[in-house]
C-alpha cells in the first residue's frame, strides 16, 4: 500500500490553484454564438493543454475522436492489481454571453477563483489531472489502474462519453467530476426529453370553423400535463432524489396571424428516478396522450421519439467505489453523508456500461453557469486529497 500521508503532504495548493486558473483561461465553449466564433475549435485548446501536461508528467496519454475535430483525452496510471477506476471530467463549458465578469480571467480574489468553468467543472478537472500527474511523478503504483477520461461535449450532446462507451471501456468503478461541494453524490436523476405534436387543419381566421386549431388542442394538453400528470408523478418518490419533475419548456405553433394553426408542438422535460426504465417513462407519457386523444374531439396527438434519454443513477454501499469514496471524504472532512441530486451527469452512461459510479467535485452547483461563476480556492486541495485517497484505496 502506498504511503498515503506522504503523498497527501506532496499536494501543493499553489500549484493546483495555478493549474485550475490556467484551465479557466482556455476557452472551451461547446455551443452558442461564442462557441461558433471560436471557429469550431470547441475544446481543441483544452485537449492540447491536457496532452502537453500529462506528457510532461510522464503519463501515458492518447486521444480518442468523439466527433470530427473533437477528441477525448485518455491518460493511464498502471495499477498493481486487476481492477481499474475511471476519473472522468468534461472539458467543455456553457457560453459566456451573459457573464458579468471577464469569463476567461482565472482571477483569484478574496479566496475565490473566477471565470467560466471555474466551478463546472474545471476545478474538479484540475484536481483529477493533478492527482494523476502526482502519482506519475512519485512513481506510485496504485492498487487499481487509474484511467483518466477528459471528455468533450457534456454540456450539449454527450458525444464524448458516448464515444467512450462505444470504445468498449471496462472498469470496476468511476468517479464523475461535477461540483458537489466536496460531498459524496451516490444518486442522480436522469432526464427524458421529447416533443408532443398536435395536428389540426388550416383555414382563414375569418372562418375559423372551417379549420381545426392545433394550438387550442395543445393548450388543453399543457394544462392537463400540469394539473393531472404532474400530481401523479409527485406520488412517486426516491429517498435521495425525491420525485420526478415534469416541465413544458418550449411551445411552437402557427404560421401567420390570419391562419388557423394546423400544427403545434411542445417540448417536455421529464426527470427520471433511479430504477425507472425507458419503457416505463415513455409508456406513461403515451398513456397520458391517449387519454387526451379520447377527451379532445378531433384531436390528432403524437408523441415523437425522444431526442434525449438519460437514466437516473444509484450507487450502493456494496459498490467498492462508494465505500472508497465514503472513507476518503470522511478522512478529509471529518464527516460524510452520501446524498442525491436532481440533475444528470455522465454517470448515467457509466451505469449503462455496467460501471458503478459516484459523482464528486469542488464547487457548488449553485455557481454553475452563473454570471459570476467561481469556486472556493480552499476546496481545491481538499478535492485533490479526496481523489488521491480514493485512487490509493480502490482495489486494495
Amino acid at each position: 500500500m502506498p504511503d498515503i500521508a506522504q503523498l497527501v503532504a506532496a499536494i501543493n495548493s499553489r500549484d493546483l490553484t495555478g493549474l485550475v486558473s490556467q484551465l479557466v483561461q482556455i476557452p472551451s465553449i461547446s455551443w452558442g454564438p461564442a462557441g461558433e466564433q471560436m471557429g469550431g475549435r470547441f475544446e481543441a485548446d483544452m485537449v492540447q493543454f491536457l496532452t502537453d501536461y500529462f506528457r510532461r508528467a510522464g503519463v501515458s496519454t492518447e486521444l480518442q475522436e468523439a466527433a470530427p475535430g473533437r477528441h477525448n483525452v485518455l491518460a493511464t496510471i498502471p495499477g498493481a492489481g486487476p481492477k481499474s477506476l475511471v476519473l472522468d471530467a468534461h472539458l467543455d463549458t456553457v457560453p459566456v454571453e451573459n457573464m458579468e465578469i471577464e469569463p476567461f480571467s482565472g482571477e483569484v480574489r478574496d479566496g475565490r477563483l473566477y471565470g467560466r468553468g471555474a466551478c463546472d467543472t474545471k476545478a474538479t478537472l484540475g484536481a483529477m489531472m493533478y492527482v494523476v500527474s502526482l502519482l506519475a511523478r512519485e512513481k506510485v503504483r496504485p492498487p487499481a489502474t487509474i484511467r483518466f477520461t477528459g471528455t468533450v461535449d457534456e454540456e450539449t450532446g454527450f458525444c464524448g462519453i458516448t464515444a467512450l462507451a462505444a470504445s468498449g471501456l471496462k472498469a470496476d468503478g468511476a468517479v464523475v467530476g461535477e461540483p458537489t461541494d466536496l460531498q459524496l453524490v451516490v444518486a442522480t436523476k436522469g432526464a427524458a426529453r421529447m416533443k408532443i405534436r398536435a395536428t389540426g387543419r388550416a383555414a382563414h381566421t375569418a372562418q375559423p370553423e372551417q379549420g381545426h386549431n392545433a394550438v387550442y388542442d395543445m393548450a388543453r394538453v399543457v394544462t392537463a400535463l400540469q394539473d393531472r400528470l404532474a400530481p401523479r408523478l409527485a406520488r412517486k418518490t426516491h429517498p435521495l432524489v425525491g420525485s420526478p419533475r415534469l416541465t413544458v419548456s418550449i411551445i411552437q405553433g402557427g404560421r401567420r396571424a390570419n391562419i388557423v394553426p394546423d400544427e403545434c408542438t411542445i417540448d417536455v422535460d421529464r426527470r427520471v428516478l433511479p430504477g425507472e426504465t425507458r419503457e416505463e417513462v415513455l409508456g406513461e407519457i403515451e398513456a397520458f396522450v391517449q387519454e387526451m386523444r379520447t377527451e379532445i374531439e378531433g384531436a390528432e396527438l403524437e408523441v415523437l421519439e425522444p431526442y434525449a434519454f438519460v437514466l437516473g443513477t444509484e450507487c450502493t454501499p456494496e459498490d467498492e467505489v462508494y465505500a472508497a469514496a465514503q472513507k476518503a471524504v470522511q478522512a478529509v472532512l471529518g464527516t460524510c453523508r452520501p446524498k442525491g441530486v436532481p440533475y444528470t451527469t455522465h454517470g448515467s452512461t457509466f451505469q449503462q456500461m455496467g460501471i458503478p459510479n459516484i459523482t464528486f467535485g469542488a464547487g457548488s452547483i449553485d455557481q454553475a453557469h452563473t454570471a459570476n461563476e467561481w469556486v472556493e480556492v480552499a476546496q481545491l486541495p481538499k478535492a485533490a486529497e479526496i481523489l488521491l485517497r480514493i485512487c490509493l484505496t480502490f482495489g486494495a
